[in-house]
């Protein structure tokens, strides 16, 4: 049986994934980005000394990959092999096209909910009140470090794609033309040195969190520094 565990709440299909992970003996664990067809068919077709099958267990196949005909036949394997005990994990949501993949497949989704992105999207200048109101709706139902956790990244790839050389960043490069769009967008309304100010801010905001020097707590601190943008 194969196992995919993925979403945009990468934190949660993450833990699910591990604990998954934890009730297999032996696995054999793979980087999507550097597997090949041999290694998995060493593990798959090879067997164990006794008989005993290991757990092929790979981590961002697709998140790690472009298309191309390597990744193809490795996809094409693993749907011949949907009987072996197989576990996947991806860092972003899979599209329906790549789930179709893999129709015998139990596929663990984990979303986050749209507010979250409106807010992230909402980050602009001059867009601290609405922004605001976001944030306290998405803080009703969210954890307040992975929402900060998330601004970070958000921010970094604003600043990213503020830079010519953006095509060398793996984060950027692994975007889909739509979500590079409506990010370039929202960069375009920034100037380089306020998204560097802003990236500085979270980081130092990390750097207290990290050596126990918050004086706030960090939804009071993420208000602090959305009233400031």
């Amino acid at each position: 049986m194969i196992y995919i565990f993925h979403g945009t709440d990468t934190a949660h299909s993450r833990n699910a994934f591990l604990d998954a992970k934890k009730t297999k003996q032996d696995c054999a664990v793979f980087d999507g980005g550097k597997l090949d067809l041999m290694s998995l068919r060493q593990v798959i077709e090879g067997g164990g000394l006794f008989g005993d099958e290991k757990t092929v267990v790979i981590e961002e196949l697709f998140s790690k990959r472009k298309a191309s005909k390597e990744l193809d036949t490795l996809l094409q394997y693993l749907a011949d092999h949907q009987g072996h005990d197989i576990l996947l994990w991806e860092s972003k949501e899979l599209t329906p096209k790549q789930a179709s993949l893999f129709p015998k497949a139990k596929i663990l989704k984990y979303t986050l909910p749209s507010e979250l992105f409106t807010f992230l999207d909402s980050i602009r200048p001059g867009g601290a009140k609405q922004s605001l109101l976001l944030l306290h709706q998405v803080l009703d139902t969210q954890d307040a470090e992975m929402v900060f956790f998330l601004l970070i990244r958000q921010i970094r790839l604003l600043l990213a794609l503020k830079d010519p050389g953006t095509d060398a960043i793996d984060e950027v490069v692994r975007l889909a033309p739509w979500q590079r769009g409506k990010l370039q967008k929202q960069a375009d309304q920034f100037e380089v040195g306020e998204l560097i100010q802003l990236y500085e801010k979270l980081y130092n905001l990390e750097y207290a969190m990290k050596t126990g020097r918050l004086q706030n707590p960090l939804s009071q601190e993420l208000d602090y520094i959305v009233i400031l943008i």
